[in-house]
């Protein structure tokens, strides 16, 4: 029953395509990668920043 509803609901929205919706808007995508970056710089800095802490 899930499945079908699934699929009526993709023919209702994406009649022509529906795999145009599974595709990721490209500036979604670029700021995603941004955010994962900043991320990982956040937590670099922390673990300095913990050291830094316990070593004082």
């Amino acid at each position: 029953y899930i499945s079908q509803l699934q699929n009526a609901m993709l023919a209702m929205i994406g009649r022509n395509n529906p795999g145009m919706l599974l595709q990721e808007d490209s500036d979604v995508a670029r700021k995603r990668r941004e955010l994962k970056e900043r991320l990982e710089r956040l937590k670099s800095a922390g673990k300095v920043l913990s050291k830094f802490v316990h070593s004082v």
